[in-house]
Formats: C-alpha cells, sequence, structure tokens
C-alpha cells in the first residue's frame, strides 16, 4: 500500500521558478538622512510589498526599467519625522531612487538614494 502512495507523485513534473523567479528583493538607503527600505518587486502581480511596514501596493506607472508606487509612512528621521504619502521612483536595472513627500512635485524635499537586490 505504502509504494502506491508514491507512484503518483512521480507522474507529475515538479514546477521549477515560480514566484522566486520573479520576485526581487531591493534593499534601498537615501543618501542624507541614511534611512532604509526593503521591498520585494513582484513583477507577476505589478506589486511591491515595502516589508518594514508589512504593507503591499499596486504599481502606479511603469517605464521601461523605472517603476513609480507610493504608500504611506514616515519620511525623515529624528524629532521632526512624520507620517504621509511618500511618492516613490525606482529605477530597477541601475537602482536610483527618488523619494518624495505629500506629492510629486515637491522637489524641496526629496530624498536621493541607491538601491541593490539582495
Amino acid at each position: 500500500m505504502k509504494k502506491l502512495l508514491f507512484i503518483p507523485l512521480l507522474l507529475f513534473p515538479f514546477h521549477r521558478g515560480g514566484y522566486s523567479d520573479e520576485v526581487v528583493h531591493l534593499i534601498c538607503t537615501t543618501n542624507i538622512i541614511q534611512k532604509k527600505f526593503s521591498f520585494f518587486y513582484i513583477q507577476k502581480r505589478n506589486v511591491v510589498i515595502w516589508l518594514e511596514k508589512a504593507k503591499e501596493v499596486l504599481i502606479k506607472e511603469k517605464k521601461s526599467q523605472v517603476i513609480h508606487f507610493n504608500f504611506y509612512g514616515d519620511f525623515g528621521g529624528g524629532v521632526d519625522t512624520i507620517s504621509s504619502k511618500l511618492f516613490f521612483t525606482l529605477n530597477i536595472s541601475t537602482g536610483e531612487l527618488l523619494l518624495r513627500k505629500d506629492f510629486e512635485n515637491n522637489k524641496e524635499r526629496e530624498q536621493r538614494g541607491k538601491c541593490y537586490q539582495k
């Protein structure tokens, strides 16, 4: 009877790849305040997961290797840290990060940084 249980498993090929091939794990750090962000970018689902906040968001726009998305979170570090809507622009191929607070045209409080794939 035990042999019959193992035989059906051998008849079905095992699926290789799956989500592990489609998930990009990114570690990003801003240049000025050295704030760290960790993301999972799941291309097939068109989402980014912010690991520190355990939040998932749809990508707003994708052009070539550049993705645009936003989260509600902390901008800055220290006593004057406030929560607001954060706009991220990330170039997957070069790792360049642009982070703006409140709205996309707010250049006064933007942070630039670098991301690497883990």
